[in-house]
């Protein structure tokens, strides 16, 4: 089962830029000096107001799962007289229809927009979709199209390599220009991994001491590695000798598709 830790992740737009700190993980934008080293990087919760935000993050960053843990921190502020949450996963679908009928037609849309609702709209995963992402883009404009999005918030997340740009420029023909964001999920501080060590029962002293002698903090800075980092400490009750093999196996496990449905096709 995977395990799921308590972090606080964050996020930076294109245009802008993020520190590391001198072991490779981010800079902690909350830390001391954290407006000065990352100015350009924010919480969910700096950018939550934002009409419409696409997400994007690079493979086994951590995408889908802070995706998640954003709706459960909205569902838990919700005021039940006027707001609304629609989650799609859009892996799950294989037609415009299945699609159309997930979103556009189901029950919680109707009550957004023929009441006085607000309406929270996550589509998860577009990079994963089983049909074309620019029909997917054509189902997506066209039902927002003719809809109150004036109550909407919508978030779009997506992996970085795959996200079609113009659908931003399609987006933009719907609301402002200021009104759509793009941000990356960037990696993450030396307390986040911290407390995924210690939460498995990990001799954090050792594991970090292992992880700067071999210099790998940029490694364990990514939540894909980090866990095979930490599963290999605690199996092997330490890290290879040569830092050559160590970023070996941790590169080549990089490289491997995360996702088991990907890996199967």
């Amino acid at each position: 089962m995977k395990k799921i830790y308590p972090w606080k992740r964050f996020w930076c737009p294109p245009e802008g830029s993020f520190q590391l700190d001198d072991s490779g993980y981010l800079a902690d934008p909350e830390g001391g000096y954290g407006n000065y080293i990352n100015p350009s990087v924010v919480s969910f919760e700096k950018i939550k107001n934002t009409p419409c935000l696409i997400l994007l993050g690079e493979p086994g960053i951590g995408k889908s799962q802070t995706t998640k843990d954003e709706i459960e921190n909205i569902r838990k502020g919700l005021s039940e007289k006027d707001e609304l949450v629609l989650p799609v996963d859009l892996k799950d679908y294989g037609s415009e229809d299945s699609l159309e009928e997930a979103i556009f037609k189901s029950e919680i849309w109707e009550r957004f927009s023929s009441g006085k609702y607000r309406l929270h709209l996550f589509l998860d995963s577009l990079d994963e979709v089983r049909i074309r992402i620019q029909n997917v883009q054509s189902v997506i404009l066209k039902g927002l199209k003719h809809s109150p999005i004036e109550r909407l918030f919508l978030r779009i997340a997506c992996r970085t390599a795959e996200w079609p740009w113009s659908f931003k420029e399609g987006l933009g023909e719907l609301w402002k220009e200021d009104q759509v964001k793009v941000y990356e999920l960037v990696p993450l501080r030396l307390l986040d991994v911290q407390k995924a060590a210690n939460s498995i029962g990990v001799n954090a002293v050792k594991f970090f001491n292992g992880i700067d002698e071999k210099k790998a903090g940029p490694l364990a800075s990514k939540p894909i590695i980090m866990n095979f980092l930490l599963n290999l400490f605690k199996s092997e009750g330490g890290f290879p000798a040569s830092q050559v093999d160590l970023y070996k196996k941790g590169c080549l496990h990089l490289c491997e598709e995360p996702d088991l449905e990907r890996r199967e096709k």
